[in-house]
């Protein structure tokens, strides 16, 4: 039989295959591929530039309606911002692949580009270019945007066993309207790499469970949470009310957050608390541990430790 797509087994597998082709990219200048929220593109200078890639769909990311565009303009560019954010660089240069459906009119267009422009305003980059075409179906944006890093790119693969684990903000529920108007947390993470940097970090994209063990697989490494350390969002709770899930499910499983989690000595830490300007609520949640198997992952619940399954969101899966 057939097996269904799944985006995390499909990532998986494109991770295996860039880890052991060879080619010209294995000892270029491409120094972190698949597998992080950006590429790495070492230029031999100072730092090097990362390159990162979002796509919106309209009935995916957001209703069809008569604000469809501007709302999946903003989502795409800040999402891309956010990717950025998580490798520890700022933005650039922008380029959109946009797709319109049969009928768009020339406003509708012009209201994406207009959007489009103002969010690079917004984030300091500039629209550079792109592609437009026109066919069946909804409308469709592809963000690429182009960066560098503050210093070193920070990729999901360096957490370290004794490390702890911080997220921003606070999670959950952002289906009720954050998914759509959220603030990539890109002066935090300037901040975390001048005063760090985090040992692994990632957004908060597909959920926190799914997030932070994208690195924990990608450093070889386990982590145990504690449930009445993670922020929730009033969103999480009022959506509880509607699902019958509790909010500590909402807050570890819906994603869409756009906040960051990463993994940071004790050391670094204290100095960060005591230094630092800690833009946007830090939480710290758990510990890197040394754990493989089924308790990769865990979370300790009233004095119990219980294996933490996966969730967040999955294209397919």
């Amino acid at each position: 039989m057939t097996e269904a797509f799944s985006e995390h087994r499909f990532l998986a597998w494109l991770r295996s295959r860039s880890q052991t082709r060879t080619g010209p990219l294995k000892t270029a200048s491409l120094t972190l591929g698949i597998g992080d929220d950006a590429a790495a593109w070492d230029l031999s200078g100072p730092s090097c530039v990362l390159i990162a890639n979002d796509a919106v769909l309209e009935g995916r990311h957001a209703e069809s309606g008569p604000l469809i565009g501007p709302q999946l303009a903003r989502k795409v560019v800040r999402s891309n911002v956010s990717d950025l954010a998580a490798m520890g660089g700022e933005p650039e240069l922008f380029f959109l692949s946009l797709k319109l459906g049969l009928g768009a009119s020339l406003a509708d267009a012009q209201a994406i580009i207009e959007t489009i422009e103002s969010e690079c305003e917004r984030y300091g980059c500039v629209l550079a270019g792109g592609d437009t075409v026109v066919g069946d179906g909804g409308l469709w944006l592809s963000g690429t945007l182009v960066g560098r890093a503050w210093s070193r790119p920070c990729s999901r693969s360096g957490a370290q066993v004794g490390d702890l684990v911080v997220v921003s903000g606070a999670l959950g529920g952002s289906i009720l309207g954050r998914h759509l108007d959220f603030e990539p947390r890109i002066e935090l993470a300037e901040e975390l790499m001048r005063w760090g940097p985090p040992t692994a970090m990632a957004d908060i994209s597909d959920g926190l469970s799914r997030d932070l063990l994208n690195i924990l697989e990608a450093s070889d490494v386990g982590a145990k949470l504690d449930a009445a350390s993670i922020p929730i969002h009033a969103d999480a709770k009022l959506l509880s009310r509607q699902s019958g899930r509790t909010p500590l499910e909402h807050a570890l499983h819906d994603g869409e957050d756009f906040e960051l989690v990463f993994t940071m000595s004790e050391e670094t830490w204290l100095r960060l608390q005591k230094d630092g300007n800690s833009t946007g609520a830090l939480s710290v949640i758990g510990l890197v541990t040394d754990e493989r198997g089924d308790l990769r992952l865990s979370m300790e619940v009233g004095g119990e430790v219980q294996p933490l399954v996966a969730g967040g969101f999955d294209h397919g899966g």
